[in-house]
């Protein structure tokens, strides 16, 4: 194999999965119904052996477009981890959305964590 490429959805997915910073939104909802209200939590981890400063960023995604943004300030010591919690409220309108928590630091690469969800129509 002369250049090893990777998958274009695992690289999407999985890029940042070993960032010495990283970041993790936990949440694993599928289906989440119209107007549904709830805190998400997204953890950042530090394995550095020096504290982390930065800002996470945390998105509402329609495809590209963004439908909503929130920023928070974000410290973490040494090896250490923070659990933030961003307020979501789902979408009126069913279908195929993505939440996107994204670690934010000057002169640093950002980090990204995606979860896929969909609101399904009214029955």
């Amino acid at each position: 194999m002369k250049e090893l490429k990777l998958e274009p959805l695992f690289e999407k997915y999985m890029k940042d999965a070993f960032a010495p910073t990283g970041l993790m939104l936990d949440f694993w909802a599928e289906d989440v119904p119209t107007g549904e209200k709830r805190d998400v939590p997204v953890v950042v981890i530090n394995d550095l052996y020096g504290p982390w400063h930065g800002s996470v960023r945390f998105r509402l995604l329609q495809g590209t477009k963004v439908l909503s943004e929130q920023m928070q300030p974000c410290a973490v010591a040494v090896l250490g981890d923070k659990r933030l919690t961003f307020p979501f409220t789902a979408p009126d309108a069913p279908g195929h959305y993505t939440l996107e928590a994204t670690l934010m630091k000057r002169k640093s690469p950002p980090v990204v964590s995606l979860r896929d969800f969909q609101v399904p129509p009214p029955k």
